[in-house]
């Protein structure tokens, strides 16, 4: 598989420096989900929730996950269509646990 099309996306926030966050197709909306950080900062910080209804042209926020230090994703679909999210987070740093939200 290859990318045809590649576009910078401002909407979307990521560390400085780095890259985090987790996107996930859901086959019964036809929707992208994405997942990943809520506020411009250099700390991981405020893990977020976006939806796409235009295959990523453009990302609207849902809701915060987690508002305090957190760090990598990962999306999955369940059985109830409902989204699940894998994600490292913590009070004092982003890597203290590792955390399940059904969404």
């Amino acid at each position: 598989m290859t990318f045809k099309k590649i576009k910078l996306l401002n909407t979307l926030i990521e560390p400085p420096g780095g890259c985090e966050g987790s996107t996930i197709y859901h086959e019964n909306t036809r929707q992208l989900f994405y997942t990943g950080l809520g506020v411009r900062t250099s700390a991981r910080t405020n893990l977020s929730m976006y939806v796409s209804q235009d295959q990523g042209e453009n990302w609207t926020f849902i809701k915060s996950i987690w508002p305090g230090p957190s760090a990598y994703s990962s999306l999955t679909t369940l059985k109830d269509d409902s989204i699940g999210v894998l994600f490292e987070a913590g009070t004092k740093g982003p890597y203290e646990s590792l955390l399940f939200s059904i969404i």
